[in-house]
């Protein structure tokens, strides 16, 4: 860019065009592929998210996308196959800007702004790291300093034999650091100090130019640049292949597989490098024709996912079996706001349920049986019912949330001060996963004496947080008892019905994809315990739905038909509905509140 704006010769149209031709068919190629195998590998809520990301690709808003369908009940990041294209996403929005950057911005001042431009992202990505860390990871002004430090290592080259001495030197740590970081990273924020060292280390190897030495740093220089030449093809294919190979296996995918993914992977990259992405940029379709192929492949690459989404639908309306289970409805998952009037089935009601998104699902299975009554559902995802106490959690980074701890010891309070204030609810239902309570390697905001305290989360402070909300209610006046989370092992249930159901291929887990009731009680044990502290310390009963889904070797997971599980662990709308009908869950729990 700077070459031909310096030369008078730079043309947007030309630069735009290359860029297509060099990019664009490989990961079209890609994208058809991805499509073509998702109706037999993926689930029905990924196939359409899988539209979104299509579209994505085809704009390079990818990373737009992903961002907007991050959230609570969002889909892992491993089963979706264009993940991986947020980041190309932005290097094409980088580019996009550059080249106008520079030619409305006089040559002497070239650096000057790319560098203010790039403090300004390294400042402004630190800023949102910890508050919005989706933000911070996803979008194109806290990455731009990431890409804009190759810039000013092409736009002030170093051209005087002690720089090139300097850079010489620093080959050898600056590969140290590529190796060290993902091995030992700082566990700082990111995009951020990690980041910047990768960059750095990377930008001073580009510019030591050690290709060309012939010593014993030449050997892995010339093996990797080997590796550098299939770069991009290896990028476009290694995703989609993770993903499909994990969508074969439910629990975890086995050491073998994975290998073979790697292998499967180098191998297909050396293919669509040598027969797709080298014959497009050498020319093998006239630059006059090229534009207009890329456009029309565009076009039907953007059709294509509504005819595998309809080939999907005809194996049943899957994504609407496994939608998220919010109770009464949507706006009953206060994650801004406490307002509970939407969230009742009755005015004057008398039963109040309490917890996270464990107690939403269960609101499903409770309103019928409990319409006589009233239900009033007051619930957070994420958000353990206990009181004085909340576990600090992790974003997506890996660092710790307090923010998120606050918000929902401050909604804790707010139902307290529902339940206190209604004459008219008698009996409140504390429900939760509470497993995510008990990992001690974690750490807790409490309330103290002078204000709100991080500390070591414990078991014992667990205890006392379900403990205290338990008595409280109970001085209130109203009546309290504990329902605790299904059955669950640790597989993703509601992906084992779906793929049983659409006759896909599993690699694991029971045909009709029931619990081991061996493994279930291992994988509660700890939950167990914790409830059985809670009930003996506060005198509370606790229910459950064993009795009704499990006998002594497996639980059920598919009941008259109906697929009683959404994922791992939350039952699904119409299967909490049918638990509801079926069981005597309702009677039990009103029945022992005490």
């Amino acid at each position: 860019i700077s070459r031909g704006l310096d030369a008078g010769s730079f043309s947007f149209r030309t630069f735009y065009l290359r860029r297509a031709k060099r990019l664009l068919p490989a990961a079209y190629v890609v994208v058809a592929l991805s499509l073509l195998g998702a109706p037999f590998l993926l689930s029905a809520e990924a196939i359409s998210e899988l539209q979104a990301q299509v579209l994505g690709t085809l704009t390079f808003t990818t990373n737009f996308i992903l961002w907007q369908q991050a959230g609570y009940f969002d889909l892992a990041a491993e089963t979706k196959p264009l993940l991986h294209f947020w980041s190309l996403a932005i290097e094409e929005q980088y580019y996009l800007l550059m080249p106008l950057l520079l030619a409305v911005v006089p040559r002497r001042l070239w650096a000057p702004v790319v560098l203010a431009l790039l403090l300004a992202s390294f400042v402004l990505a630190q800023a949102t790291s910890s508050r919005s860390p989706d933000f911070a990871f996803y979008l194109l002004p806290t990455r731009w300093w990431e890409l804009a430090l190759g810039s000013m290592g092409a736009l002030l080259p170093v051209t005087s034999a002690l720089g090139r001495r300097l850079l010489s030197f620093l080959r050898v740590p600056a590969a140290v650091v590529l190796v060290a970081i993902p091995v030992w990273p700082t566990g700082l924020p990111h995009p951020g100090v990690d980041a910047a060292l990768v960059c750095l280390a990377a930008l001073a190897i580009i510019m030591g130019r050690p290709g060309s030495a012939r010593n014993l740093w030449s050997i892995p220089v010339r093996g990797l640049a080997r590796v550098g030449d299939i770069s991009y093809s290896l990028y476009l294919v290694h995703w989609p292949v993770m993903v499909f190979t994990r969508s074969a296996y439910i629990e975890s995918v086995p050491v073998q597989a994975r290998v073979f993914a790697i292998a499967l992977s180098a191998l297909l990259a050396v293919l669509l490098y040598r027969f797709v992405e080298e014959p497009f940029r050498r020319g093998v379709v006239p630059g006059r024709l090229a534009g207009g192929a890329l456009a029309a492949t565009s076009v039907c690459l953007a059709l294509l996912p509504a005819a595998v989404i309809a080939a999907a639908r005809q194996q049943g309306d899957w994504e609407h079996v496994r939608r998220p289970n919010y109770g009464i409805g949507p706006g009953c998952d206060q994650l801004d706001t406490a307002d509970f009037k939407a969230c009742r089935s009755r005015v004057q009601s008398r039963i109040l349920i309490d917890g996270d998104s464990y107690a939403m699902a269960w609101t499903s299975a409770l309103l019928q049986p409990l319409a006589g009554q009233g239900l009033v559902q007051a619930t957070m995802s994420g958000c353990a019912p206990l009181l004085g106490v909340a576990r600090i959690p992790k974003g997506s980074d890996g660092r710790s949330n307090p923010d998120g701890a606050r918000k929902c010891m401050e909604f804790q309070k707010a139902v307290v001060a529902r339940v206190l204030s209604d004459p008219h609810i008698e009996a409140v239902i504390i429900s939760g996963r509470f497993q995510s309570v008990l990992r001690e390697t974690d750490t807790m905001l409490v309330d103290a004496a002078h204000g709100r305290e991080e500390r070591k989360l414990t078991f014992d402070a667990a205890v006392g947080g379900l403990t205290s909300l338990v008595n409280v209610y109970r001085r209130a006046g109203k009546k309290v008892v504990i329902l605790s989370a299904p059955p669950a092992d640790g597989m993703d249930v509601g992906e084992c019905l779906e793929r049983r159901g659409r006759g896909q291929l599993v690699l694991d887990a029971p045909k009709d994809c029931a619990l081991s009731r061996k493994r279930v009680d291992a994988y509660k044990a700890r939950t167990d315990e914790f409830l059985r502290a809670v009930s003996q310390k506060a005198d509370v009963a606790v229910v459950n739905i064993y009795d009704f889904l499990c006998d002594h070797t497996r639980c059920l997971t598919l009941l008259d038909g109906v697929p009683l599980y959404r994922d791992k662990g939350h039952l699904s709308v119409d299967g909490a509905a049918l638990i509801g009908r079926m069981s005597s869950l309702a009677k039990d729990t009103i029945g022992k509140s005490r």
